[in-house]
């Protein structure tokens, strides 16, 4: 049975607030975070079965960006690569920097190269400054290209926020 537009649209915002609250709360386990990633992969299966990908047209921008979100966090590989795929075919629908991270997420899962570089590896080196690399590239020379075609942040200043936000959360930076 088709559940309302209206209805389901409400549903995707709660599981993407609670999403952003249970990976923000220190509190919240990794055992947390699965079982709550599980029980949101399972109800975006019976949406995606029913109407395909989260489109703007259909759902609104808002609610596109935040299904696109929810997609890069479940574990379930198959149904990640099954998502890309109906973006792809929604491409001009959809939110272009989210089939980045998708697509960067499914790539990686896979054990290949990631495209947009929307992966990142921060940590702090034995002088205690922050070091970030990005996730192997499948085309380094040509990120930037792809990038700015895709409406990604230039790379260089996506890792500077990285910094910020690796800082932030390590509890360093009060800013």
């Amino acid at each position: 049975m088709k559940q309302n537009i209206e209805t389901i649209k409400k549903e995707i915002t709660s599981i993407f607030e609670k999403d952003q609250k249970i990976r923000k709360d220190p509190q919240s386990s990794l055992q947390q975070i699965r079982a709550f990633e599980s029980e949101f992969t399972d109800y975006l299966k019976k949406i995606v079965d029913t109407y395909g990908w989260f489109t703007i047209s259909i759902f609104g921008e808002e609610v596109s960006y935040q299904a696109g979100i929810l997609i890069t966090h479940t574990q379930d590989k198959e149904f990640a690569q099954k998502c890309l795929a109906l973006m792809e075919k929604s491409i001009e629908d959809i939110d272009k920097t989210n089939f980045a991270l998708v697509y960067d997420k499914v790539m990686l899962s896979a054990g290949k190269p990631q495209r947009y570089g929307t992966k990142l590896r921060s940590y702090f080196d034995d002088s205690g400054k922050v070091v970030t690399e990005v996730v192997e590239l499948e085309d380094p020379q040509n990120v930037s290209k792809l990038r700015e075609q895709i409406g990604l942040a230039p790379l260089d200043e996506y890792i500077k926020n990285s910094e910020k936000l690796f800082l932030q959360a390590s509890g360093l930076n009060k800013n």
